[in-house]
């Protein structure tokens, strides 16, 4: 639902989540099942739209390739989607990536948005490192790979690893006594 024009302020509104429809004058209607409404202050309804969308204006890069556990990647990266968050797939090479169910049945293939060599944490908020057995040994062996996973721990930022993800951080050097 696009935003809407406000006749007493003449301003469009961004829609703020779903149910959200935007009112004047510092308030607005807020429904959180998009069957009943109250009318609730606009700060108010901010910080609902931020419970419901807590990712909302964040990208989300998922580090896979060829091997990644179909489920490992899918599923948190439908989470991280329904929280608000922008969510690219970087591997090491351009194209798709085959996923495998149980490491051993092909699975979906997944669209690849940039490879390592071309992104940077810079570009994102958050890292995920799904897991399958296979995904993350073809990782560790792609310097760029870990270039990647340890910019983001210079950055601090979030680091998610999945089953056999934390391999990558082993790899990396990111892990360990003293850190």
């Amino acid at each position: 639902m696009p935003g809407r024009t406000i006749p007493a302020a003449g301003r469009t509104t961004p829609r703020l989540a779903a149910g959200a429809v935007c009112g004047g004058r510092g308030w607005e209607r807020w429904s959180m099942s998009g069957a009943e409404s109250r009318v609730v202050p606009r700060k108010e309804a901010h910080l609902m739209a931020a419970q419901q969308n807590p990712l909302t204006g964040r990208w989300v890069a998922f580090l896979a390739t060829d091997g990644v556990e179909e489920v490992e990647y899918t599923e948190p990266r439908k989470a991280a989607e329904q929280a608000g968050a922008q969510v690219e797939l970087v591997s090491i090479r351009p194209g798709r990536i085959q996923a495998m169910e149980k490491d051993i049945e092909k699975a979906g293939t997944h669209e690849v948005g940039r490879t390592v060599d071309e992104a940077s944490a810079d570009d994102y908020d958050a890292l995920v490192l799904p897991g399958g057995a296979v995904n993350p040994d073809r990782l560790r062996v792609n310097a760029d790979a870990m270039r990647f996973v340890r910019s983001f721990f210079e950055q601090h930022k979030p680091v998610a690893a999945i089953c056999h993800g934390p391999w990558s951080l082993v790899e990396a050097d990111v892990v360990g006594a003293g850190r």
